[in-house]
């Protein structure tokens, strides 16, 4: 019995594999979209992290100014206290952070702290946790600035002087012809007027002496204080007598006594 072995038939249709360039892309372009999926998920929130941030260290300095600024108050109020008691009438207090100048005892090269008739100082400001390293404004000039803004205090618009009024030709000129008729028409009555004015001319000396004789209100002098922020030079000297010099930001207080009317 023969037996006949099926042959393959050419005419039916079969898959076809992949191609190289299929097998080779098909995971590289997979990988691709992963990462690039990543990336952009991080930049939808990288806004709200930036924005964050930028909010807690917003925070964080408001925070430290005010714990400056407290230290800072702390020392104007006693030297302003000490001033009082001083007697004189002027005095500049510069304010450094302690761990800002290395030199305990250096001292200002640009301010005579000699003169007898100005009341000067140093401060060395610190605070009670504060470790080594903490300089704050000694080497930040935009923080110093910054502090001085909120020390400074407001001008008295009272005493300001105001420049003066412009005045019209128009209006000066019919300013003197109604005074030059004015006087004609009271020439007239200058006869009829003098005896007025002798009796009362007696009862203003009475009151001019009661005047005199009444106590005055106490007079107030003005204190004009100025708060500035300034790159201090400060010179110093080491163990061996040699001399040096730092440079750093301070805030520097300056004040002024103006005195007002007699003394008692």
């Amino acid at each position: 019995m023969d037996s006949k072995i099926p042959m393959p038939s050419h005419d039916r249709e079969e898959a076809a594999p992949p191609s190289y360039s299929e097998s080779i892309l098909s995971p590289s372009a997979a990988i691709s979209t992963y990462y690039r999926t990543q990336i952009q998920s991080q930049l939808a929130t990288l806004s709200t992290e930036i924005s964050s941030l930028s909010t807690q260290k917003t925070l964080l300095s408001h925070a430290n100014d005010e714990k400056i600024l407290s230290l800072l108050t702390t020392q104007i109020q006693i030297y302003l206290s000490r001033f009082a008691q001083s007697g004189l009438r002027r005095g500049t207090l510069i304010l450094v952070p302690a761990q800002g100048l290395e030199d305990d005892h250096a001292q200002p090269c640009d301010y005579d702290f000699k003169d007898p008739e100005e009341f000067d100082d140093v401060a060395r400001v610190r605070g009670k946790e504060d470790g080594e390293g903490e300089t704050w404004y000694w080497r930040n000039e935009e923080m110093a600035r910054r502090l001085v803004d909120y020390l400074r205090p407001t001008r008295d618009l009272r005493n300001q002087e105001l420049p003066p009024r412009p005045r019209d030709d128009a209006v000066e000129s019919s300013s003197r012809s109604v005074s030059a008729a004015g006087s004609r028409f009271w020439r007239k009555k200058s006869v009829v007027t003098n005896v007025a004015t002798a009796a009362k001319g007696e009862a203003g000396d009475t009151k001019r002496d009661s005047d005199l004789k009444s106590p005055k209100s106490p007079v107030v002098d003005k204190v004009a204080m100025d708060v500035s922020a300034e790159e201090v030079v400060f010179r110093t000297e080491n163990d061996m007598g040699i001399f040096g010099t730092e440079t750093g930001w301070a805030v520097v207080v300056k004040l002024r006594l103006t005195l007002e009317g007699p003394r008692i």
